[in-house]
C-alpha cells in the first residue's frame, strides 16, 4: 500500500505543479527571421569504391523564418530554412539544404514537450532527395525577472518511419538536434526582440541517387552547427 500511496502523492504533486505553472502563463505570438551561419560536415564512403569514409566540410548562411503561437498549456511552432553550401566546391558537403518543421507544444513554457513533423531536402554532388521525419523532445523558456532576458534550451530526436530504410526497420532513430540561446526584448513594452544562440543538428540522410547506400557498415552522416541570430516581433498578453 505504501508504494501506491507514494506514487499517487508524487503524481498529484507533479499535476499541481503543472497546473500552478499554467495559471501564470500568458498568450504569446512570435514571428522572427533567422540567420544561421552554419558549418556542414558530411561523411560517406568513397564514391569511387574505396573502403575509407570520405569527409568534407563547407560553410554557408542558412536563412529562414519562424512562427510561434501559444497559449496557456499548448502551442504550435512552424519554421523554414534553406541555404547552399560550398557552391562549386565539388565535394560531399557542397549542395543545398532545406528544412520545414511543424511542431506542437504542450505544457508550460518553463518546460514543455514538443512533437511534430520535419520535411528535409538535400541536393548535393553525390546524393539528393527528400524525406519525412518525426520529431519529439523537450524545450524550455525561462524569463530572468524584469531584465527582458529569457534563457532557452531545446533538444529532440528525429525518427524515420517506413520500409524505405536500408536496415529494414520501420521506425529508426536517424538523428537529433539541440539548441540553446538568450532572447532579449526591451521591458518597455516594445514588441521587437533579438536572440543569439547555438544550434547543432546531426542526421543520417537516406541516399536516393547512390547505387550502394552503405559500404562495410559505413553510412552517410551529416552535421549542421553554428551560432544563429533571430530578429523579429513578439507579443505577450
Amino acid at each position: 500500500m505504501r508504494p501506491v500511496l507514494t506514487t499517487a502523492t508524487c503524481a498529484c504533486s507533479v499535476l499541481l505543479g503543472v497546473t500552478g505553472a499554467l495559471q501564470g502563463q500568458r498568450t504569446e505570438l512570435r514571428l522572427a527571421g533567422i540567420l544561421w551561419p552554419a558549418g556542414r560536415t558530411v561523411a560517406h564512403h568513397d564514391p569511387v569504391g574505396g573502403t575509407v569514409p570520405t569527409w568534407a566540410e563547407a560553410t554557408s548562411t542558412l536563412r529562414g523564418a519562424e512562427l510561434v503561437a501559444r497559449g496557456p498549456g499548448a502551442g504550435i511552432m512552424i519554421r523554414y530554412s534553406d541555404g547552399g553550401f560550398g557552391a562549386g566546391a565539388g565535394d560531399l558537403s557542397s549542395g543545398n539544404v532545406r528544412s520545414l518543421e511543424g511542431v506542437l507544444l504542450g505544457g508550460p513554457r518553463q518546460f514543455s514537450i514538443q512533437a511534430g513533423y520535419v520535411r528535409y531536402s538535400y541536393v548535393g554532388l553525390f546524393e539528393d532527395g527528400s524525406e519525412s521525419l518525426f520529431k519529439g523532445g523537450v524545450q524550455s523558456w525561462v524569463p530572468l525577472g524584469p531584465s527582458g532576458l529569457t534563457v532557452h534550451f531545446a533538444g529532440a530526436v528525429r525518427l524515420r518511419w517506413g520500409e524505405e530504410d536500408p536496415s529494414g526497420e520501420r521506425l529508426n532513430l536517424v538523428g537529433w538536434d539541440a539548441s540553446t540561446g538568450v532572447l532579449y526584448q526591451a521591458p518597455r513594452g516594445l514588441p521587437f526582440f533579438i536572440m543569439f544562440g547555438y544550434e547543432l543538428t546531426r542526421h543520417k540522410p537516406l541516399p536516393t541517387s547512390l547505387p550502394e547506400p552503405t559500404l562495410d557498415g559505413l553510412e552517410t552522416r551529416e552535421e549542421l552547427r553554428g551560432v544563429f541570430v533571430r530578429l523579429g516581433v513578439r507579443y505577450v498578453k
